[in-house]
């Protein structure tokens, strides 16, 4: 049969079996060395602070999909942020794309200005030792002329801000584009946070659209990390609810949030804070707690951290002072030390 007698249905046939015995190459056996050879899960580097996270056991911060969730005020966005800057301080060649949908560009700049002087340690103090707040207070000479230095320069050219939604809208199909734009191979993405993505016009029940934007987001980041030049890390924030028994946390919206996530992490609030006596019969806060809960993870072990917030600014000075970790036989905790 010549190609000018060939029929549309006939083309189509023709084209979907070429499309089937292309399809069938991709089903494999076990047989050979190449089948048993698994390589290994590479981390992104960190300092000592968040060094547990990528522990052997664990291996959080990796690339593909982390869903850091919590309730109001609890440390969301400070965690992401200094969890991306930490990495950013460890590795010249990584840079970070926020999306800051729920608080101003002013407001998120003064955040990770804050963020990224308080892990170098650079923020003055005053005679009690209270670093000066950049979120609250004008930025001082001092800090600017630190922020003009070239190596922190070098640092501030990777980081990238956006409170417009619309490349992470599945109607419009840009996220790769926006990644194209910051132009590294090695990239942080936080969307701050899932319950503020648009809505596609097309779906009108709203835990159909937040599912299809989840899916539509980690189906990039795949397809992106399919590359192996690639490192993509999508740090997805996200609003949570106490259950009925106020000791489990549910995901605001749906339960897709947990399923599509490589990782999945919760901070609670814990009921006392940290102080010390002042000598007059008085106690002063030194720092906030709070629960990590690690309570989703497809290339290591489930665990329950403690974390410390300073009181002075919004800052985690220390996360890796108390570890639990599930048992083999119950769902109950055992305490061990690290």
């Amino acid at each position: 049969m010549s190609k000018e007698n060939i029929t549309p249905a006939q083309q189509l046939i023709i084209n979907q079996t070429a499309t089937t015995l292309d399809r069938l190459s991709h089903i494999q056996n076990l047989a050979g060395e190449s089948a048993l050879h698994f390589p290994a899960v590479k981390t992104f580097s960190t300092s000592r602070r968040f060094s547990f996270l990528n522990a052997p056991e664990y291996k959080i911060l990796r690339k593909g999909t982390t869903v850091i969730g919590g309730e109001a005020s609890s440390g969301k966005t400070t965690l992401a942020l200094q969890l991306a800057i930490d990495m950013m301080l460890q590795s010249p060649d990584l840079s970070l794309l926020f999306y800051t949908l729920d608080e101003s560009i002013e407001r998120a700049k003064r955040k990770i200005l804050s963020l990224l002087l308080a892990n170098q340690d650079l923020l003055p103090k005053d005679k009690h030792g209270k670093r000066y707040n950049i979120a609250f207070d004008p930025l001082t000479q001092e800090l600017q002329d630190i922020l003009k230095e070239p190596s922190q320069q070098a640092i501030l050219k990777r980081i990238h801000l956006s409170n417009d939604a619309y490349f992470l809208d599945p109607t419009h199909n840009g996220f790769h584009q926006a990644i194209a734009h910051v132009g590294a191979y090695r990239t942080i993405i936080i969307v701050d946070y899932l319950q503020l993505l648009p809505k596609a016009n097309h779906i009108h029940n709203l835990r159909e659209n937040f599912n299809a934007s989840l899916a539509y987001l980690k189906d990039q980041i795949n397809k992106l990390n399919a590359n192996p030049q690639n490192e993509m890390l999508l740090l997805l924030l996200s609003q949570v609810t106490r259950g009925a028994s106020q000791s489990t946390f549910n995901f605001r919206e749906t339960s897709e949030i947990e399923n599509i996530a490589d990782s999945a992490i919760v901070l609670e609030y814990d009921s006392q804070p940290k102080s010390q006596p002042t000598g007059r019969g008085k106690e002063k806060v030194i720092a906030l707690s709070r629960t990590l809960r690690l309570i989703k993870n497809k290339d290591g072990a489930k665990a329950t951290f403690q974390a410390i917030m300073a009181s002075d600014i919004p800052f985690f000075s220390h996360i890796d002072i108390a570890n639990q970790r599930y048992t083999d036989s119950s769902s109950t905790f055992k305490v061990t030390s690290r």
